[in-house]
């Protein structure tokens, strides 16, 4: 059954608390260094504890966030959706929603790892039509580019792609992937055709985000490429930035079910350096421009380079080649992301959510075998599977601080999550 126009728009594991102490033993050592006057001075935080942070990746649990398995507070963040339609309210805290892709700025705390926000930037790759559907091979098309869609992907007001039909329109949050397709993390049914689409949102635009190539001409004329997909500069495009090949961009465009090229009406070029204070940094995405000889690369546009002893998981230096998915860890010096951690990413992501809050059973108590629970706003359901640790269990849940280990439930609409541990945190 296709979505309808009635549908509304909706806005700790082994390898997580791993990730976990790799960012408290950063943040401690990036704190060192300032102290001992080696990292320059402003960094945000570190005369409290903690050292000036950068994440990118998506959101894989709520309480406040957490990315990249590392939970931010963000209780006090300024949050922002560039890609926003005009006259759109001021997004909140309240707005960030598992599977968004985003960037995180603020602080690291050096005793536990965790972090606050001070603001996340909300960026999806793409919203337009969907062009092809293949259910077999877990897969859809949208201007030309290969949606990879896994167990782990969050789906809204669709229950994944078996509800989807070509010329549905789509918002599309995901992780870039070697071979310049992408990985869904989220994906937003929108309308049912690109007609219905202009009808109920009118202020809203089509969008792409990625690697600008093949610029040729001259201003207002132009012509280029962005993530693959064929553009014109017109008279009336608004360009913020200096368009350039091999620069990250998102370009903004009429929604129209026509094939490209497209006439684009803003082209804004995102920028790819580290902002002043931050130390310490964490981002996922594909290798591109790698020097063996210098040990630099970049990766979603950010620079790299591997630090002295860096440590690789899952491969070494010599697999390292441009079009590897890999997550850097490490400290930002003289705005380059120096690598302490390198792992490689072959795997299909299928780690758990995570969620922290309090627990409220929906049906009181929650003594039976099976049952289920919220978490903010999240419903979770445990079963004879779940394991209840550190003073957790079924008997006490109702009104519980918790840490919740959980898995989507593939293709399910409202998006089921089963319990995989449920530990106490009072």
């Amino acid at each position: 059954m296709t979505p309808t126009a009635a549908t509304p728009r909706t806005q700790p594991g082994p390898g997580r608390l791993r990730r976990r102490a790799r960012f408290a033993l950063a943040a401690c050592a990036c704190a060192a260094l300032v102290a001992c006057g080696g990292g320059g001075s402003g960094s945000a935080g570190v005369g409290t504890g903690g050292t000036g942070s950068f994440a990118v990746g998506s959101i894989n649990g709520l309480g406040s966030i957490y990315v990249n398995g590392v939970r931010f507070d963000t209780r006090a963040a300024t949050v922002t959706n560039p890609n926003a339609p005009a006259g759109a309210a001021v997004p909140t805290a309240a707005n960030l929603q598992l599977g968004m892709t985003v960037e995180v700025r603020g602080e690291i705390n050096a005793n536990t790892g965790t972090g606050t926000a001070a603001t996340v930037v909300i960026a999806s790759e793409f919203k337009g039509p969907i062009a092809a559907v293949n259910a077999g091979a877990n897969t859809l098309t949208i201007f030309g580019r290969t949606v990879h869609v896994t167990p782990a992907t969050i789906f809204i007001a669709a229950a994944g792609l078996a509800q989807l039909q070509p010329g549905n329109v789509v918002e599309v949050y995901g992780l870039p992937q070697p071979d310049g397709s992408l990985r869904a993390t989220r994906i937003e049914f929108e309308a049912v055709s690109v007609a219905e689409f202009v009808r109920d949102y009118p202020n809203d635009r089509f969008h792409v985000e990625g690697l600008l190539t093949a610029l040729a001409g001259t201003a207002p004329s132009r012509t280029f490429s962005v993530a693959g997909v064929p553009f014109n500069e017109t008279p009336t495009t608004t360009v913020t930035g200096t368009l350039a090949d091999n620069t990250e961009v998102t370009v903004s465009f009429a929604p129209i079910a026509g094939n490209p090229p497209f006439d684009a009406v803003a082209v804004r070029v995102e920028s790819r350096s580290f902002a002043a204070g931050v130390g310490l940094a964490e981002v996922e995405g594909v290798v591109t421009n790698w020097d063996s000889a210098a040990g630099t690369f970049t990766l979603q546009g950010f620079p790299v380079r591997l630090g002295d002893g860096v440590v690789f998981e899952d491969g070494d230096r010599t697999n390292l080649i441009d079009g590897d998915r890999v997550e850097v860890y490490g400290n930002i010096v003289n705005g380059v992301l120096v690598a302490r951690e390198v792992e490689f990413e072959y795997e299909d992501h299928r780690s758990p959510f995570e969620f922290a809050g309090r627990a409220t059973c929906v049906a009181t108590p929650c003594g039976n075998p099976s049952g289920s629970f919220t978490v903010r706003g999240i419903t979770i359901e445990y079963d004879n599977t779940t394991r209840f640790v550190d003073g957790a269990t079924r008997d006490n849940l109702n009104g519980l601080r918790v840490g919740v280990e959980a898995r989507l439930v593939a293709g399910s609409n409202p998006n089921r999550f089963v319990a995989i541990r449920v530990a106490s945190e009072e």
